[in-house]
């Protein structure tokens, strides 16, 4: 499981990393976030393979997670057919149409959302790397 606390304050890439363990190879991806000056009234979130010359199948999901108990999470993916990352090509991020998921930064600034706790932003990723 890939989890980190990314700031979303700052147009600039955030990143948690974590390995998947080595009966599968060690791959290490990582799970990031932008906000760009362009597009600052939204935030993406994306799942990118690090681990050079690899060609890694895998299911996951990702998901903002809510930081007031009782409230829900929002999911952002969830793969029902294995996605391709490949570190060579364009294909890091998975074989997937849209790799980047976005949601309106406003909404997730709300108070009462639950999303934001100390200027932070918690995004949890599932992880299975299929063989």
């Amino acid at each position: 499981m890939l989890s980190g606390l990314t700031p979303i304050t700052k147009a600039k890439t955030m990143a948690s990393r974590c390995t998947t363990g080595s009966e599968v190879g060690g791959h290490i991806f990582e799970i990031n976030g932008r906000a760009c000056e362009a597009y600052k009234e939204y935030i993406s979130v994306y799942l990118e393979l690090m681990s050079d010359n690899a060609e890694v199948r895998a299911l996951y999901s990702l998901r903002l997670v809510n930081q007031v108990p009782g409230l829900s999470n929002w999911e952002l993916t969830l793969n029902k057919q294995p996605v391709v990352f490949s570190s060579r090509g364009k294909n890091r991020f998975g074989t997937v149409i849209s790799h980047a998921y976005f949601k309106l930064r406003s909404d997730l600034q709300l108070p009462e959302s639950g999303f934001i706790k100390d200027n932070r932003l918690t995004i949890k990723c599932l992880l299975l790397v299929v063989k």
